[in-house]
């Protein structure tokens, strides 16, 4: 009897101690699942604060600043939102995900009760001639993320009403004597010439000998910054935080498709987005966007990811450039490519014919006979349409791949003979 009354009791305590487990999975599952809808709902009422505010045009400093905060709690929510929905069950880092997607709903909740007043005051603020687009055609066709800049040049071009001019420049100044007003946006491309640096020196002194003219200097060192510039406070543009790339390379990844149906490709587009470190974020985010949005499936996503994450660095011992190794997809013509030597170009002349990423995805294959020649990254849809080349060099790939088989086989042959 005494037998009997145990085994009831251990019976009894055993699916106790199961239920009040399931339970506590249900609740913290609850909990879980109530977090990330609030924060899908908070990050749905900054998405229409922000794309109504892109729509406006807003001279207000203070209300820029605020905006330009809420973007980036927007950002900031978003990639705590996808990397906890899309993170691996069981994965050990998906609790530190969920605390940081609480900690983002309580910033980004904090964010819109601070805009409340912002959002009123919205309505006073005149419409732009343009409206946005949706998702990945409107990010295609403008700097992200950089509204607050944009308003303080177009404060700067109509402070005094000039005749704005539009003009290209590549190696010479163009001649400003023939309007005594102009708009100029000059972009140095190569920072390091001294004779264009002269050449400035002489044309900025005729410029502002006949008054009213504005000029834009665009350069990507501070050296030209006490020299050319004449504004007390100039712009800076920093490169973007990792939850605003993300942003950004998600909607043109996938274009009109929805990520939430897709949820094996969007873990492979944030592995390729949290590897892009790259002095040119943007380029690189739209280059491999390029080439997800070609085909929407797993297989051709998995494809790309292991060429982009095969890529490495070098340092060939030159000293002249950093080198960068990419071996096409598999499957695809043609041979390893080393490309190194990276520069942009101003205007459409004389491109190359051949893309980066047709190089890597098989679509074209390299001129008959060459080993040597230039390859266009990425081109710009933004006026005045930026073209980033670099020069592949295929049979120095080739002398690199062979230096690392045989690094490969000693090595086996140590551990082989160890």
């Amino acid at each position: 009897m005494n037998v009997l009354l145990s085994a009831v009791a251990s019976e009894l305590a055993g699916r106790l101690v199961s239920f009040l487990i399931a339970k506590y999975l249900e609740a913290s599952a609850t909990n879980n699942d109530d977090t990330a809808v609030k924060l899908q709902r908070a990050l749905l009422r900054a998405r229409v604060v922000v794309e109504e505010a892109e729509g406006r045009q807003i001279a207000n400093q203070a209300m820029l600043l605020q905006l330009r905060q809420l973007r980036r709690a927007l950002c900031r929510g978003a990639y705590a939102l996808d990397a906890f929905r899309w993170r691996v069950l069981g994965d050990p880092n998906r609790r530190r995900s969920l605390a940081t997607v609480s900690r983002c709903r309580s910033c980004l909740e904090a964010a819109l009760r601070d805009v409340r007043e912002l959002v009123v005051l919205l309505d006073g603020c005149p419409r732009v001639a343009r409206q946005p687009y949706s998702a990945y055609l409107f990010m295609e066709r403008c700097m992200f993320g950089r509204q607050l800049e944009k308003e303080e040049i177009i404060g700067f071009c109509l402070s005094s009403q000039p005749s704005l001019q539009s003009h290209e420049h590549h190696r010479s100044l163009v001649d400003v004597t023939e309007s005594a007003r102009s708009l100029m946006v000059i972009d140095m491309v190569d920072d390091s010439d001294a004779d264009a640096e002269e050449s400035w020196k002489s044309w900025f002194h005729s410029a502002r000998a006949h008054g009213g003219s504005k000029i834009i200097v665009i350069s990507r060192t501070e050296a030209h910054l006490s020299l050319l510039g004449t504004c007390r406070h100039p712009l800076r543009l920093l490169p973007p935080r990792r939850e605003e790339l993300w942003y950004f390379f998600r909607a043109l990844a996938f274009g009109s498709a929805d990520p939430d149906d897709r949820p094996e490709l969007a873990r492979i587009a944030m592995a390729l987005c949290d590897g892009i470190y790259d002095f040119a974020m943007y380029v690189a985010a739209n280059t491999i966007a390029a080439s997800l949005r070609a085909d929407l499936t797993t297989r051709s996503w998995r494809r790309v990811h292991k060429v982009y994450a095969e890529a490495t660095s070098l340092q060939l011992g030159d000293g002249l450039d950093e080198y960068y190794m990419c071996r096409p997809i598999k499957g695809a013509p043609g041979a390893p490519c080393l490309f190194s030597n990276r520069r942009k170009l101003i205007g459409r002349n004389e491109l190359p014919v051949v893309t980066m990423l047709d190089l890597l995805a098989g679509g074209c294959v390299p001129p008959a006979g060459a080993t040597r020649f230039d390859v266009l990254v990425w081109q710009s849809p933004i006026p005045p349409y930026g073209c980033y080349v670099a020069t592949c060099d295929m049979e120095r790939a080739r002398q690199v791949v062979a230096r690392e088989k045989r690094a490969r086989k000693r090595r086996r042959d140590r551990h082989d003979n160890g």
